[in-house]
């Protein structure tokens, strides 16, 4: 079952900033981490859920939102997701590894389902005890290292 949105509204209406992404540590570093996982240095155009409507995107990012979706509605967030990504393009998924009571998964559950996934390849991985970090391209995409793009390898 997928998180209801009054949770949302509960979290927002008590903190402008519920999970404090502009004090942590943890928000900033998690930040430099994503950043630097991506196989390109500037992209287009780029989709994060809840900042835009759109499509054609050579970037897509899914940043701890994936585990707030029941079975159903995480298939059908990936497959649009896969769908919207232009055929070079690439999608930035991180989560929370630690248990969050009341979500319908966790974040190591979320990238078990993203490696699984026919519709995308893994091109680059950061995990550590507090989150993962995966960039995906799409299956029969551009799968070339930095280095193979920049001609050096």
């Amino acid at each position: 079952m997928t998180m209801d949105p009054g949770y949302f509204r509960g979290l927002y209406k008590s903190s402008d900033d519920p999970w404090g992404m502009a004090e942590r540590w943890y928000e900033a570093r998690k930040y430099a981490v994503s950043v630097a996982l991506l196989p390109r240095e500037r992209y287009a155009s780029a989709f994060e859920p809840g900042c835009s409507v759109g499509e054609s995107f050579d970037l897509i990012v899914l940043s701890e939102v994936l585990y707030y979706f029941g079975d159903a509605d995480l298939d059908a967030v990936l497959r649009l997701s896969v769908g919207a990504l232009r055929p070079d393009g690439q999608l930035l998924a991180v989560h929370w590894r630690h248990e969050a009571p009341g979500y319908p998964r966790t974040g190591d559950s979320v990238h078990g389902t993203l490696a699984g996934h026919v519709g995308l390849v893994c091109l680059g991985r950061y995990r550590d005890p507090d989150f993962t970090a995966e960039v995906y391209a799409r299956a029969g995409g551009d799968l070339r290292s930095v280095a193979q793009v920049e001609g050096i390898a």
